[in-house]
């Protein structure tokens, strides 16, 4: 009973706790960072998506004869990469890119929220990984294209 509650805790509600800091960073006057933010999800989502399509991966639930620890899943052949994990660590990895100390938080709170996905039975290690490194890769490419685009945001 420990284990459901910790997997469900880590897998699903961490990822809703992942974008808080949006919220607050956009009412500390952040908003750059948060624009730098969405637009790292955005793109982390479509080659996540992209991915997907090209390598269907049954779910471990699946393959294991299991049910995953949350009832309300899931596309049983889109494992591989955890778009979870990809997108809260474009979250994390902007974060900490600009301010450390919360993006230090950030990326503690992603690898638990992966490290749940894994628990719940719905990922495998190797998909939450793949998408942390998709998630940081996406965030070092676009800094320097993100960082020309011109936001003016009144005080």
């Amino acid at each position: 009973m420990i284990y459901e509650i910790l997997a469900l805790l880590f897998g699903w509600f961490l990822f809703g706790v992942i974008f808080i800091p949006l919220v607050l960073l956009w009412f500390r006057s952040e908003r750059k960072l948060v624009i730098r933010i969405l637009i790292n999800v955005v793109v982390t989502w479509v080659i996540v998506q992209i991915i997907k399509i090209l390598i269907p991966t049954a779910r471990p639930y699946t393959i294991l004869g299991a049910s995953p620890l949350a009832e309300f899943m899931l596309n049983q052949m889109e494992s591989f990469p955890s778009g979870h994990a990809a997108i809260s660590f474009a979250i994390a990895g902007t974060i900490w890119d600009e301010k450390h100390r919360f993006g230090l938080i950030a990326l503690i709170l992603a690898l638990l929220m992966s490290i749940g996905r894994v628990m719940l039975n719905v990922h495998y290690p190797i998909d939450v990984i793949v998408g942390s490194i998709i998630g940081i890769l996406v965030v070092m490419i676009s800094k320097p294209f993100v960082a020309k685009i011109p936001l003016k945001f009144k005080r």
